[in-house]
């Protein structure tokens, strides 16, 4: 099976992030085999940290592959042209 291809609109910024996450749950995990409370603290909060700046870079990739300008085709009660009804209250 052949190895797959990053899209075009890759984010070098997000999969720098993602590995940082990554490194720090590993530091994690390894204060917590060796039971080391100090470590764990410490790891623990450079990985709270590292998921705060994963979740930027992830917005932004997604307003990128998503832009928040563009025309919804469905709304949360079903389609487009629904959720243009005057009032907000439906008769029967």
């Amino acid at each position: 099976m052949a190895a797959l291809e990053a899209p075009a609109s890759h984010s070098p910024e997000l999969e720098a992030r993602l590995s940082e996450v990554e490194t720090r749950l590993a530091a994690l995990g390894n204060a917590l085999r060796a039971r080391d409370p100090v470590g764990i603290d410490l790891h623990a909060a450079e990985l709270h940290r590292a998921l705060a700046r994963a979740t930027a870079a992830l917005d932004r990739a997604i307003d990128v592959l998503l832009p928040g300008d563009s025309v919804p085709l469905y709304t949360s009660i079903g389609s487009a042209e629904r959720g243009m009804l005057k009032g907000g209250v439906i008769s029967a």
